[in-house]
């Protein structure tokens, strides 16, 4: 019987790449540095390729099935949301977004990347967001996102996008849990800072609906018609003409022929 549990980090390096393969990699790096290392960092060792692949296969499923375990267990706080992704986000070397959406009980059922950008800059569109929540009829999400730089302090542009997609989540009965940022080695979260307070996205909500109610009033009003100056009927002036004789004639002594 194969028993893995009982052996050392050289013998377990051993059994996937081979003894000499094994030290040299033990000799090289710390056991724990392995979790996110790249190809060209190996190649560097001068380990062979095939070794290569061997051992980034098996880092890639046992990190693999460590999250699948990891999210069958409800997430309870912003340390279990990192912890969770801290291994695919916090290694990456370009900007990347990742929709997570949950059930009631805070149990991951679906994920998505949203987008990947460049080492400092990352477009997301508040629709491709919802879009995906509403095609998993989730009505629970978590958004997380790296920051290559290490440095996991949320950019005013950061900010602005949470609003508008918690805003927009809110008119679709979408609670959106938190934004986590995630550094090399750090995270920080919008839930835990407060920045994803009800009040404050009921006011963007309430201006969001009175804006839409204004333009629909303006669509419905008919335009105003130009009044133009009546001009006196015939009958009139010539009503007004007669009296007028007759008014003459009186001031004569002479009565209107009958």
């Amino acid at each position: 019987m194969y028993q893995s549990a009982l052996k050392g980090d050289l013998e377990l390096l051993s059994d996937v790449v081979g003894k000499k393969n094994a030290e040299i990699i033990n000799n090289t790096f710390a056991f724990c540095d392995l979790d996110g290392i790249g190809e060209g960092l190996l190649l560097d060792t001068g380990l062979p390729i095939g070794a290569i692949h061997k051992l980034l296969a098996s880092l890639e499923i046992g990190k693999r099935v460590s999250e699948d375990v990891a999210r069958s267990n409800p997430i309870e706080c912003s340390a279990d949301a990192y912890e969770l992704y801290r291994a695919g986000l916090g290694t990456a070397k370009q900007e990347q977004f990742l929709v997570v959406c949950l059930n009631s009980k805070n149990q991951v059922t679906a994920e998505k990347m949203i987008s990947k950008g460049t080492v400092n800059e990352c477009r997301v569109s508040p629709l491709d967001v919802l879009h995906f929540a509403v095609q998993e009829c989730a009505n629970r999400i978590m958004l997380f996102h790296n920051h290559p730089s290490g440095d996991s302090t949320p950019s005013p542009q950061d900010i602005a996008l949470t609003k508008r997609i918690s805003a927009a989540a809110d008119v679709l009965d979408i609670t959106v849990l938190d934004h986590v940022v995630i550094g090399r080695s750090n995270y920080v979260s919008f839930a835990d800072l407060g920045l994803l307070v009800k009040a404050e996205l009921d006011e963007t909500v309430k201006a969001i609906e009175i804006d839409s109610r204004k333009r629909k009033a303006a669509e419905k009003k008919p335009a105003a018609k130009k009044e133009t100056p009546k001009k006196p009927s015939k009958k009139k002036a010539g009503k007004a003409k007669r009296q007028t004789t007759a008014e003459f004639l009186a001031s004569r002594g002479a009565s209107p022929a009958k």
